[in-house]
Formats: C-alpha cells, structure tokens, sequence
C-alpha cells in the first residue's frame, strides 16, 4: 500500500488510531449534533501505475530542429517524475525504419538508467526490436496492460506512422490513461 489514494471508498465509524484529518464532520454532525460518533471516509489506496512513453522520433520531429529537443525533454520530464512516485516506466522511441525502427527500454526502469538509456539510442547503440518495420505495439509484445498510462509525444502531422499506430491499436479500457503532447 503506497498511501491513501483520492478515491472515495467508504465512510465508516472513528477508530483508535485514526486520524482525525480523515474525520467527515458533516457526516458526523448529521449522526451526533455533540460529535460523540465520530464518521471517517476511507479512500482506495493507490495503485503503482506502469508509465509507457512514446516518442516519435521519425524525420518530421526534427523540424524545426527545436522540436526534437522540446519532445526528449518531456519524455525526461514525464520518465523522472513517474519514477520520483514508484511507478514502473517504459520509454519507446520510434525512429522511421530505415533509421532504426523501434527501440523500447528494459520494463524495470530506474533512475540510473535513464541517462545511459537515452545516450545508447543517441549514440545509435541501442538495440531496435529485430522486425524494422514493427510497430511500438508489436514491440511490446501485442498489448499494453490495464493501469498503464500511456504518454505519446509526436506532432502527428503525417496521416501515416505513428498516430496511425496509436490511434487504431492502444486498447481503449476504463483502467488506461492517455495524455497525448
């Protein structure tokens, strides 16, 4: 249990050793009008979420040449926080084919390895998954798993690619979050 989570669960009556910040004085007040019961609210602990981001790296995120540079920031960003709370993150990045094709990090990400990650694929040493005309989601095996948030960074300009990918093959489940920069 990472911590209590902003999802309402339950009221229930105050025990020894709650807080009292988790007291609901309205709800209390509309049982006892001295407070003598006490009403807590119990929220659903939070969960580890995996972080998936997704970079498109192919030709038209390097004009103007900025762009690229504004894009790996956010991944830097949105990877470094995810791992600041827990979470288990992913990074792929998705070069045109003839380029690298898709490269995907270890699922068990850590802070250490981020800097090393990013400076194989600059360095052109990271391994691409072998089929180079792959998608990001045959990379990953075929599926993204439920409690996955998922981050695409691309300008989607080209009808083809990787907004082709993404929009027809992420899986649309209540339990996904999507943010799309």
């Amino acid at each position: 249990r990472r911590g209590d989570g902003i999802t309402f669960s339950a009221l229930r009556e105050w025990q020894e050793g709650d807080s009292m910040s988790r007291v609901d004085f309205a709800r209390s007040l509309e049982r006892s009008d001295e407070l003598d019961e006490l009403i807590v609210r119990d929220n659903e602990p939070e969960k580890q979420l995996r972080v998936l981001v997704i970079m498109d790296c192919t030709r038209g995120m390097h004009i103007p040449s900025k762009k690229g540079e504004v894009a790996l920031a956010l991944v830097s960003l949105c990877v470094l926080s995810a791992l600041k709370v827990q979470d288990k993150v992913q990074i792929v990045f998705c070069f045109d084919p003839h380029e690298g094709g898709v490269v995907v990090s270890p699922e068990n990400f850590t802070e250490e390895d981020v800097a090393q990650f990013f400076h194989s694929v600059e360095k052109r040493k990271a391994i691409p998954y072998p089929r180079r005309h792959a998608s990001f989601l045959e990379a990953l095996g075929g599926r993204i798993p439920e409690d996955t948030f998922v981050m695409v960074i691309s300008d989607f300009l080209r009808d083809n690619g990787i907004k082709h990918d993404f929009i027809e093959r992420i899986p649309r489940t209540h339990h996904s979050r999507l943010s799309i920069a």
